[in-house]
């Protein structure tokens, strides 16, 4: 594990929450940019994401109705 690189989103007002559509085109440019490195450096990458603990990978997406009189469930 001594490859792993750690994407740390800080935002302005120090919530721990991001828009998740942000989030995956942050992610989606940082693939994007370790795979031009690697065609600089004439080199073959597979990325993957790790999961932190045992049993599978989690991602957890808040769900926010902006509509207060429509219910998500």
């Amino acid at each position: 594990m001594n490859n792993l690189i750690k994407l740390h989103y800080f935002t302005i007002d120090r919530e721990h929450f991001i828009d998740a559509t942000n989030e995956n085109k942050c992610s989606t440019e940082f693939l994007h940019f370790a795979n031009i490195i690697a065609e600089i450096f004439d080199c073959e990458i597979k990325i993957e994401a790790v999961a932190i603990n045992e049993g599978g990978f989690e991602r957890i997406w808040n769900v926010i109705c902006k509509n207060e009189n429509k219910n998500m469930m």
